[in-house]
């Protein structure tokens, strides 16, 4: 069987002014991600939302594991931990504040394949 994870973030951050009223600022996260088998050095290309599996075929590293035998060819890739990153820029003005908090949320839904 292979795990398939998905992946799709979107992030909110709130930013509280002493004890001020908070302000909320929303935004996607679906844009430059890279992602690499953890304890490697090179980050690749990255599609979110997306799975590593299509990460995988698309930078080349595996062929469609919808056909033929390939599934069987390719059980290490749900052995394996998978990084992912992005990075996004925020207002120099919100990092002044005396207190930010942060809070990410998204879904990570896992299937699984025969």
């Amino acid at each position: 069987m292979i795990k398939h994870y998905c992946l799709f973030f979107a992030f909110i951050f709130v930013l509280f002014q002493g004890l001020g009223a908070a302000q909320v600022y929303k935004g996607q996260l679906s844009d430059d991600w890279y992602f690499r088998q953890a304890g490697e050095e090179q980050w690749q290309p990255a599609g979110v939302p997306g799975c590593v599996h299509t990460d995988l075929m698309n930078n080349g590293h595996i062929a469609n594991p919808y056909y033929r035998d390939v599934e069987r060819n390719i059980q290490w890739v749900g052995k394996k931990d998978w990084e992912y990153k992005t990075g996004f820029q925020v207002d120099e003005s919100l990092m002044s504040r005396s207190n930010i908090g942060w809070s990410f949320t998204g879904w990570i839904p896992a299937r699984m394949f025969i």
